[in-house]
């Protein structure tokens, strides 16, 4: 075989191969790309369920605080209402006639079961318009319930908003009406919350 034939034919070879080879990484090339696509497209979904989950839970958080924010306000409105309710009716026990203070001061000066010598220490108000005649009244009263009858004005006052302050000794029982107040907040609240929201189910 002459050298030109010899030559040819490797020329010939060499192309053929050439040939298989590039179509061979073609297909390579073309099945890559394939799974390329396809793991693109899997992980575009998985991303896309992933930001799903992740806007409804964010969803779901923004709401909740939403909620929360607007219970914490609806609560503190009622409180402001039912403070607002407490203090005009403290007013308006405290701002009364003379006659219907005078009485709640007797009530609650028998309530404490006093001895009958005490002193009674009132606000500097209560001490001009009550004055001796409310404890000569107070005394008269006592003396019928078999009490001392004794009782008499301390020297000071004391800047309570309104009742009295029983003192014998070195012993105080606290009548002001801020105090009564304080020790029965609880079963009031309840009462006046009922009155002003009476369509709000109490929460179990």
């Amino acid at each position: 075989m002459s050298l030109e034939a010899i030559v040819d034919r490797i020329l010939r070879d060499a192309r053929q191969r050439a040939s298989q080879i590039e179509g061979e990484s073609g297909a390579q090339v073309q099945s890559i790309r394939s799974q390329c696509e396809e793991t693109i497209h899997a992980l575009q979904e998985t991303s896309r369920k992933r930001a799903e989950k992740l806007a409804e839970e964010q969803r779901k958080r923004i709401l909740s605080i939403a909620e929360l924010d607007i219970r914490k306000e609806v609560l503190a409105l009622k409180q402001k209402m039912i403070e607002r309710a407490f203090e005009k009716a403290l007013s308006q026990v405290l701002e009364g006639d003379e006659e219907g203070y005078s009485a709640l001061l007797k009530k609650l000066i028998l309530k404490a079961d006093p001895e009958g010598d005490e002193e009674l220490i009132l606000n500097q108000k209560d001490r001009e318009r009550m004055g001796n005649g409310f404890i000569r009244e107070m005394n008269e009263s006592l003396l019928k319930a078999d009490k001392k009858g004794k009782l008499k004005l301390a020297p000071e006052s004391r800047p309570i908003r309104g009742g009295v302050i029983l003192r014998r000794g070195r012993k105080e029982v606290n009548c002001s009406v801020e105090s009564i107040i304080y020790l029965k907040r609880d079963e009031l609240e309840a009462i006046v919350a009922r009155i002003l929201f009476p369509d709000v189910k109490e929460e179990e």
